[in-house]
């Protein structure tokens, strides 16, 4: 979950829903900076702070932000 300054408050948006399962999940920040899928399938270069999921021993989505509209991409798996 993101909040995003909106006017006199902030818009709640929801990045990754609850899952059930047997890992652990981490929240980390990645620098910005290019990335791609552990296939080399897509690249992208983020220019801000970005936020990723880390699924222990599972795999690592990152989220970012594209042209004001918050994108997804698994860079390990």
């Amino acid at each position: 979950m993101v909040a995003m300054p909106h006017a006199n408050s902030y818009t709640i948006k929801i990045l990754g829903g609850p899952t059930k399962v047997s890992y652990f999940s981490v929240v980390n920040v990645f620098p910005p900076g290019d990335y791609n899928d552990p296939y080399g399938n897509k690249h992208v270069r983020i220019r801000t702070t970005s936020a990723a999921i880390e699924a222990i021993e599972a795999n690592i989505t990152l989220f970012y932000l594209d042209h004001g509209q918050w994108e997804s991409l698994v860079i390990s798996d």
